[in-house]
């Protein structure tokens, strides 16, 4: 609540000592239960109040993540083990009660999705949860897990999931953390030192920053909040692993390209971004950039983030001399 006040989304826990013991002892948790997954720091903390209005700039969440799977690999057998043990999987952790009516989990069962081992369907097929729950009858598949504050759900990869809306005048808001786990086979850890148990605060901001951006599509950034997470994550990206940085910067550069008048807009529908895909709402698949065109984009994105700054800079300036006048 104190970092809300002072407009720092709930990610920012992360500053503190205590998130990290946590997600040290959820870490152990994950690793005990999957065959030796370690974290990969794929780090979240949500505060979700179902009386919130969520506006631009305004980081208070009416209700979860919508449906999704954490990962979408290329070749779905081999994110597991021959044992069966995922290579990737999430432990999720409600510091308040978690129930339906201040949104808690939902998920549907891996014996209910016929996409969570062989994979989902391009489309124009039918959305992978479209495609499992392809009549009424299958609707009563669906789970409903409320769990008590202090407890912990570890869900694998494919799983689809999402964070349910709550009832609008509730008294209790959801607050919840997610600590991934994964084969460093599967997906590299984010940080390339992984033997601290409490990294430096500037690399615990650079992470909380970059994860900003990563998940951009899921919160209500202003134009000059994304380009403030960027600076903030550039100034200490050699900690990261250069997948990660690359993940990144192509992220603020989608980020960039939808943003409009200053607000991050919905895309547009008919696309991929509407499918069901991944909990950071990847793009489309296509070409990827070359380091060149990648920072090009990025110069040119973040001059017409820069050139906003000064419109709104002048704005104030002209406001300040009229109430002079």
């Amino acid at each position: 609540v104190c970092l809300l006040r002072r407009g720092w989304p709930p990610s920012f826990l992360l500053m503190c000592d205590e998130a990290w013991t946590m997600a040290a002892h959820m870490e152990r948790l994950v690793s005990e239960t999957t065959g030796g997954n370690r974290s990969c720091f794929d780090y979240l903390v949500w505060y979700v109040d179902p009386s919130a209005t969520p506006t631009a700039g305004d980081l208070t969440m009416r209700a979860g993540f919508s449906p999704h799977r954490d990962r979408q690999p290329d070749d779905v057998a081999a994110s597991f083990r021959a044992d069966g043990t995922p290579r990737y999987a999430t432990c999720w952790l409600p510091l308040t009660d978690a129930c339906p009516e201040n949104s808690c989990l939902y998920m549907l069962p891996a014996h209910a999705d016929p996409g969570y081992h062989d994979g989902d369907l391009p489309a124009p097929a039918p959305d992978p949860l479209q495609r499992a729950l392809h009549d009424k009858h299958a609707f009563q598949q669906l789970r409903c897990l409320p769990a008590p504050r202090g407890s912990a759900c570890v869900f694998t990869h494919r799983v689809i999931h999402w964070g349910s809306a709550g009832r609008p005048g509730y008294h209790t808001p959801r607050i919840a953390v997610s600590v991934a786990c994964a084969d460093p086979l599967f997906e590299r850890p984010y940080l390339l030192n992984t033997s601290q148990v409490f990294p430096s605060l500037s690399t615990r901001f650079a992470l909380c920053c970059a994860q900003m951006i990563v998940y951009h599509e899921r919160f209500h950034f202003t134009a000059k909040q994304l380009l403030f997470f960027r600076h903030c994550f550039e100034r200490s990206h050699e900690l990261f692993h250069p997948e990660y940085v690359s993940k990144v910067r192509q992220e603020f550069v989608s980020a960039a390209r939808e943003t409009v008048d200053g607000d991050v807009q919905p895309s547009s529908s008919g696309t991929q971004k509407d499918r069901l895909v991944t909990k950071e709402q990847q793009p489309q698949e296509g070409k990827k950039l070359s380091d060149k065109e990648e920072d090009d984009d990025i110069e040119e994105d973040q001059d017409k983030a820069g050139d906003e700054d000064e419109e709104d800079d002048e704005d104030e300036e002209d406001d300040e001399d009229e109430e002079d006048d």
